[in-house]
């Protein structure tokens, strides 16, 4: 890995994916499910604004969103098109018809974030709304400069989660990311707090124990009062102002908390590693997670934990074997992009 890599962040990322694949365990206990759905989709906007570029992004917003669409659409439209194998088969077999295989098409192609619309492949809508929330800010920082700008993305947030309920589905999750911008503008403007870095909360004091321990109690109480955990795939912040509230909030908390647990962990190459392969085990969680729901089913063996176990194991090691299958690991990671040059050919003078 190079270098330039933010290890700490890597870990963040990888603690996060395995919180995914956990949260869409079937059968996960409601307290376990309240407690993961109270934040962890909003960590990764939060973490994703921290890393947001501006200055490239307003320096020239057409090839920094021509990136970020080979980063985050390309693959999502892979790995639907791979999911997509298993219905073409139900096709050619007759399980499905025609109308609903180009249903199910569709809105893999458009993110459409319920299972009964796409290929297996709903964690992905997380792709196309962060690409829309990134195309959103790159517009506004190519007009507002400095903290200003997370200030507007932070306001145009509130007032999408205020109207959330009144939104329906946008191809590619534009009407998520409109909501999704408040947690983005807030990792923005961490980035620009002066003098703040990734790295100061991984200082070690008794005082930072002792905020920890007050930010994680303060998480786990609100979670657990919680009537409605967020569901940022239905763009579902609550149903009532002070219910919408309590969520944001127990959302903040619930963020910091996970990032203050990330930073102090001892380093680990296994959550570095996942943290650079999210794509492929995000893309895949569904479709993996049908086949071990069904494999335990049929030995009678419904236990949520041991899917959990059995779905990471499942999932790290198709994204194992994906990153050495050479240019189809490179385009399911986002990373076709950035591909290794190519070593210059040898040179036919002898060196005098």
């Amino acid at each position: 890995m190079s270098g330039s890599r933010n290890d700490s962040i890597d870990i963040a990322r990888g603690l996060g994916i395995i919180l995914v694949v956990f949260g869409h365990t079937k059968g996960l206990p409601d307290e376990l499910h309240r407690l993961v759905y109270s934040f962890h989709m909003p960590a990764f906007f939060v973490l994703s604004g921290y890393l947001f570029n501006s200055d490239k992004a307003s320096r020239n917003a057409l090839s920094y969103l021509t990136e970020k669409f080979r980063r985050l659409i390309v693959p999502a439209w892979f790995i639907g098109a791979t999911c997509g194998l298993l219905f073409l088969l139900k096709l050619v077999a007759h399980k499905i018809t025609a109308l609903a295989f180009i249903h199910l098409l569709f809105g893999t192609f458009v993110g459409f974030p319920r299972a009964d619309g796409n290929f297996l492949t709903t964690p992905l809508w997380f792709l196309f709304c962060l690409f829309c929330v990134e195309a959103i800010a790159t517009g506004i920082v190519c007009k507002i400069r400095g903290r200003s700008s997370a200030i507007a993305m932070c306001i145009i947030g509130v007032t999408a989660i205020g109207f959330s309920t009144r939104l329906r589905f946008i191809p590619f999750d534009m009407h998520v990311a409109l909501g999704a911008l408040l947690y983005f503008g807030l990792g923005t403007a961490i980035r620009h707090s002066t003098g703040w870095t990734f790295e100061a909360l991984a200082t070690s004091s008794l005082s930072r124990f002792a905020i920890v321990g007050t930010i994680v109690l303060g998480w786990f109480a609100c979670a657990h009062f919680m009537r409605e955990p967020i569901s940022m795939s239905d763009n579902f912040f609550g149903s009532y102002p002070f219910s919408i509230a309590q969520n944001v909030v127990t959302s903040f908390l619930g963020t910091l908390a996970f990032f203050l647990l990330a930073t102090s962990l001892p380093r680990s190459d296994l959550l570095r590693w996942l943290g650079t392969h999210t794509v492929p085990i995000l893309g895949f969680n569904y479709v993996v997670s049908a086949a071990v729901v069904h494999l335990l089913d049929h030995i009678n063996a419904n236990l949520w934990w041991l899917s959990f176990v059995l779905q990471a194991v499942l999932l790290a090691t198709l994204a194992w074997l994906l990153d050495r299958t050479g240019i189809i690991g490179d385009i399911a990671n986002g990373r076709l992009a950035s591909r290794r040059p190519v070593a210059a050919a040898p040179s036919r003078h002898r060196p005098t």
